[in-house]
């Protein structure tokens, strides 16, 4: 990792790794990506526009994408289906699903 001579001239380094030792391995992460040549050109020269970097725009671009994923997760909510009535009718068991399945086709060949 580090020699003697180095943590005498970057002292931080060496606590830094005491402490986060999986650190470095987080910080120097590289991720080969494929994108459309049309796209990545056109990512590149927005990023000249705004001046900042290929690299910060894609990430940015990332986070607003999963930001917004999970807000559209959290807003999801389950339509209730109840019907108006008293429960189940009378002569149905809850759980007699054969019985229940005869009465659905009764009189539609099934």
């Amino acid at each position: 990792m580090f020699k003697n001579d180095q943590l005498i001239k970057y002292p931080y380094y060496h606590i830094l790794i005491d402490i986060y030792p999986y650190f470095r391995y987080i910080y120097d992460m590289k991720t080969t990506v494929e994108i459309n040549d049309n796209l990545l050109l056109e990512t590149k020269k927005l990023a000249r526009e705004r001046g900042t970097t290929f690299k910060e725009l894609l990430e940015s671009a990332l986070r607003a994408f999963l930001t917004s994923q999970q807000q559209k997760q959290d807003q999801y909510r389950f339509r209730s289906h109840t019907f108006k009535g008293k429960g189940i009718q009378e002569g149905i068991c809850e759980g007699d699903w054969q019985h229940i399945r005869a009465l659905i086709y009764q009189g539609r060949g099934g």
